[in-house]
């Protein structure tokens, strides 16, 4: 199916895709990061396709990356395609979190899409015979502003062609004053095939000869395989694999999995607590013990002298605890993995360090490895989302075929990245009249590194834990 084909018939804005497993290459370990043709293409019909290291969470930057470009070539929202986050095909911006998405991908797409438009205008003079300042462009179309009549297409100056051009920050974007698309309110353009169920997220990809696997995890961090069972008696059940402790049920079908899963008799051992034995015991700990590290605003003024002197003063703790980011899905992925190269489908935040953690995992280098996002059910941090990738990116090598892993909802909320636990001490002091002339704030918690915020090695993802070391 060709991409034009399937944005039509799925109705999606952001279209990913992956290579047949008999055409599968070694892929570069990043694109070009200056080169115009990294950024923007144009089609033989005029069409326009964008690409940019960022992926859509659920927030909407693909429709505002749809406007700049839009916006910065002169061409209508529908003319545009969009492709995000896949190792192969996009720049690597390592991906999107931290409100970066617009600031980072919007930027080097303004910046592209300026020096696409003033290379159509300088194509567009030489054809024809006009000077540059001449000219306008509209509807991917450049004329003489004078003489309308004489015009030429983007696909008839460079359609199918490579711009074969640098991005030099030269070509100067437009004035926001002069915009009829960028920073205009339109509907999202995801949002009709979300909301008519024609919206293809990675739950429902698959490739053709796709196996289904689950992962039975230890009852508690740290446990290790003592003895796995007898292959139980379940149809559809391929393979039983183990690597290290990682043990996992390899099936035809999804729900055969699940049973076998269930079924498949794991003994594990009793590993030294490696928490607490409650939340107020952590608490306390957090409380007393010294930091490693501390961070601080200068204090303004001698806050116990005020406390001191206050008519009334309040204070009170709070405490956080270990937080689930709990997306709306549990986490999935499908991974082939034959050949000695890697194409993996995941629904994470940054397909780029992801590729360099699968790479280690899988004893690859990096340009065999390819990671190509499509849709998930978004995130609010680091979620389960590179586990599976993981996870998948493993069995399918172990069996040498192409592996579908989806966690149960349990499985997820019990094994994804926390949110540190925090305790929080809060005092003020009132004067007389009631006013706070006092303030004093303290958050005493774990850092982000205690967990891994990010995956950049095969050690940050539960596959490389369990079958390290790494």
């Amino acid at each position: 199916m060709q991409r034009r084909e399937f944005l039509k018939a799925g109705g999606a804005l952001v279209v990913s895709f992956g290579l047949p497993r008999a055409a599968a290459a070694s892929w570069p370990a990043s694109l070009d990061a200056k080169a115009l043709d990294s950024w923007i293409r144009v089609g033989a019909d005029g069409a326009v396709t964008a690409s940019v290291g960022k992926i859509e969470a659920g927030m909407g930057i693909s429709t505002s990356f749809t406007q700049i470009v839009a916006e910065e070539l002169d061409v209508p929202l529908d003319r545009v395609t969009l492709v995000m986050g896949d190792t192969a095909t996009t720049v690597d911006q390592r991906g999107t979190g931290g409100s970066n998405g617009i600031q980072e991908g919007g930027a080097a797409l303004r910046a592209a899409g300026a020096e696409a438009r003033a290379a159509l205008l300088s194509l567009g003079a030489e054809r024809l015979g006009a000077n540059v300042e001449a000219l306008s462009a509209k509807d991917g179309i450049v004329f003489v502003a004078a003489d309308p009549a004489r015009r030429v297409s983007y696909g008839e100056l460079v359609g199918g062609r490579r711009f074969e051009l640098q991005v030099s920050g030269k070509a100067k974007p437009k004035d926001p004053r002069d915009y009829t698309v960028a920073g205009k309110a339109v509907p999202r353009l995801d949002i009709p095939a979300k909301v008519s169920a024609r919206y293809r997220y990675i739950t429902d990809f698959s490739v053709p000869g796709m196996l289904h696997a689950r992962v039975i995890r230890p009852p508690e961090a740290g446990a290790k395989v003592v003895e796995v069972g007898p292959r139980p008696a379940i149809s559809g059940l391929v393979q039983v694999v183990r690597r290290g402790d990682l043990v996992a049920v390899v099936c035809e079908r999804e729900e055969q999995a699940i049973e076998a899963a269930r079924a498949l008799d794991v003994k594990w051992s009793s590993p030294a607590p490696m928490f607490w034995a409650g939340y107020d015991e952590l608490y306390d700990h957090l409380r007393r013990e010294n930091p490693k590290s501390t961070q601080s605003r200068p204090a303004k003024g001698d806050v116990d002298g005020a406390m001191a002197l206050a008519a009334r003063a309040v204070e009170a703790r709070y405490e956080y605890p270990f937080q689930s980011h709990a997306s709306m899905a549990p986490g999935c992925a499908v991974a082939d993995v034959h050949g000695g190269k890697a194409q993996v489908w995941s629904g994470g935040q940054k397909p780029y360090p992801l590729r360099h953690a699968l790479a280690e995992l899988l004893e690859m280098p990096v340009g065999d490895v390819r990671v190509t996002w499509i849709a998930g059910p978004g995130s609010y941090g680091m979620n389960d989302a590179d586990d599976a990738a993981a996870d998948a990116a493993l069995v399918s090598k172990l069996v040498g075929r192409p592996v579908r892993v989806q966690y149960m909802r349990a499985e997820g909320t019990g094994w994804d990245p926390k949110g540190p636990p925090v305790a929080f001490r809060m005092r003020g002091g009132l004067d007389t009249s009631g006013k706070v002339f006092a303030w004093d704030y303290e958050a005493r918690g774990f850092s982000g590194r205690v967990r891994n915020n990010g995956t950049e090695r095969a050690g940050d993802t539960l596959a490389g834990q369990l079958t390290g070391p790494f």
